[in-house]
């Protein structure tokens, strides 16, 4: 056998290491994709907090927005939906 030459067994082991190495190398990189995205988190989590905020805030206004005009409407003894065309009001739910 040559010094050139390896062994069916050393070749085998050289292979494996080196999809392992691979292998690593992939983990590795998907690590450090995963942790970018757990970066942006934070910032995702505390935009949805601002949102559902404002959507409370928006329905409470709604709400008491239809509170008076059910008042108008008694007042005047007219319908609710009487007073959406009054005010020129689309239901947008």
């Amino acid at each position: 056998m040559s010094e050139n030459t390896m062994p069916n067994k050393e070749i085998g082991q050289e292979n494996n290491q080196q999809e392992r190495r691979h292998y690593l190398e992939k983990i590795k990189a998907e690590e450090e994709n995963l942790k970018q995205k757990l970066n942006t988190l934070p910032h995702a989590a505390a935009e949805r907090t601002k949102i559902m905020e404002a959507l409370h805030e928006y329905n409470d206004i709604k709400d008491a927005a239809q509170v008076v005009l059910g008042q108008l409407a008694t007042f005047h003894n007219v319908t609710v939906m009487k007073m959406h065309e009054k005010y020129d009001l689309h239901d947008a739910s």
